[in-house]
């Protein structure tokens, strides 16, 4: 497995003159594997102020020549990036999809991936638009995350059980974060809700009881 440990963009806004470089390293399999990727990814941040970091698995030193499909995109899509400055009807504007990574995966939440990638390494910031009438039981991330609430009233808890008397009323302008593998629960009821999620990805979505996983039978 190899590492994109980030590329460094330099912009000149009257040359319009952008460089890039990249560096990668090759790791083992393993534990280690993650671990180190992520450490080569931190270390380029020490030396670069625009980093990104992508894991790549099934590769080693070649990334152009192993793994093509998964690298040329990543760095068309860095060099091709603009400010992040999105007016409420530029999001309205952006493609949304079911519930992707990052999200509790319940039927019938939509996400809008506002910045970066969260089924990658680097920062992110997805939109959550949650039906009314939607019920999440236990389930934990393994990034640390902060959400402000954007609209709606959120009920949000802590701990292993969904409780509902462990539930708080968070109304628009609320602020909570979820550590990370620290399980929660939410819900909606009359109203749907959005909420804004930053974390670092890679994320995942662990429920406490599997059975409680969506599609499950």
């Amino acid at each position: 497995m190899s590492c994109i440990q980030g590329s460094q963009s330099l912009r000149n806004s009257s040359s319009n003159i952008l460089s890039s470089n990249s560096c990668n390293g090759s790791v083992h399999d393993g534990f280690e594997t993650a671990t180190t990727s992520f450490r080569l990814i931190q270390q380029a941040r020490l030396v670069a102020d625009d980093v990104e970091g992508v894991v790549v698995p099934g590769s080693g030193h070649w990334l152009m020549e192993e793994a093509p499909d998964q690298v040329i995109p990543k760095v068309v899509s860095f060099l091709a990036r603009e400010d992040g400055r999105l007016a409420p009807a530029d999001i309205t504007a952006l493609d949304r999809g079911g519930p992707g990574a990052g999200s509790s995966g319940v039927t019938g939440i939509q996400t809008t991936v506002l910045y970066g990638d969260p089924s990658c390494a680097g920062l992110y910031t997805i939109r959550l638009s949650v039906p009314a009438n939607t019920r999440i039981e236990a389930h934990s991330h393994r990034d640390d995350r902060s959400v402000t609430v954007v609209s709606g009233v959120w009920y949000f808890g802590y701990g292993s059980l969904f409780l509902e008397s462990a539930l708080v009323a968070l109304p628009a302008g609320s602020f909570y974060t979820e550590p990370p593998n620290r399980p929660h629960f939410a819900r909606t009821l009359a109203e749907p809700v959005v909420v804004y999620i930053t974390g670092y990805g890679p994320t995942d979505t662990n429920y406490v009881d599997s059975n409680d996983a969506p599609g499950t039978e």
